[in-house]
């Protein structure tokens, strides 16, 4: 997650650094959050013997794992990894985004700035690939960045069509939970590519502590 919003993360924090009188500056605040960031990690593998690299990788192969049963081929799945996006959100905050790009000079340009950053991160997002398939779900937490510029264009609005875009955004909703279908696939899942061995899952002993030692499970005998 801290990759894909990087960028919404780097202009808000630059923007708020220059618009606002601040008591560090800009590098010491930097650094600040990389030392809070390193702590944390530190604690959690300490207690725990949490591995975020090994969780990383194992992620990345579950992705590469699974992505030809849904018959998801990068990179012809970036525009309906969007479409489904847009698809979770209700459509009507996209309807209304749109109208404020095409609205946006008169915008403050801090506000701006903020806005145009995080639509993009969610066009980067798709572009990358780092999270593919079932995007109205799992792209959950991009859904700020798109309400954004939806709220900045409805604050124009007089509040009897703003309850319209409420009705007609809760009508949406209702019919798309009446109609989708998840289906789970029924075959097993094909074997590990040996070309991305890199990204394979390893398991890793803790060292921690603060807990024992995990030995990795004995395969079950087929």
């Amino acid at each position: 997650m801290p990759a894909d919003v990087g960028l919404i993360l780097a202009v808000f924090g630059r923007r708020w650094v220059q618009g606002e009188p601040v008591r560090y500056g800009g590098k010491r605040l930097v650094l600040i959050a990389l030392g809070t960031f390193t702590a944390a990690h530190l604690i959690l593998w300490l207690s725990t013997g949490f591995n975020w690299l090994s969780a990383f990788r194992t992620a990345l192969a579950m992705q590469y794992r699974y992505l030809p049963l849904l018959h998801r081929p990068y990179p012809r799945t970036i525009p309906f990894d969007l479409l489904d996006f847009f698809l979770g959100s209700g459509w009507v905050p996209v309807v209304l985004a749109i109208f404020w790009l095409l609205k946006r000079r008169g915008e403050e340009a801090q506000v701006k700035a903020v806005a145009i950053s995080g639509l993009l991160t969610i066009v980067i997002v798709a572009g990358t690939g780092l999270i593919q398939a079932e995007t109205a779900r799992v792209w959950i937490f991009l859904l700020p960045l798109l309400l954004l510029p939806a709220a900045l264009e409805m604050r124009r609005w007089p509040a009897r069509h703003r309850l319209a875009v409420a009705m007609t955004l809760i009508a949406v909703t209702v019919a798309l939970e009446s109609n989708m279908v998840f289906i789970e696939p029924s075959s097993p899942p094909p074997p590990p590519d040996p070309a991305r061995a890199l990204f394979q899952p390893r398991v890793y002993r803790t060292t921690s502590f603060l807990a024992p030692l995990r030995s990795p499970p004995s395969p079950s005998p087929s």
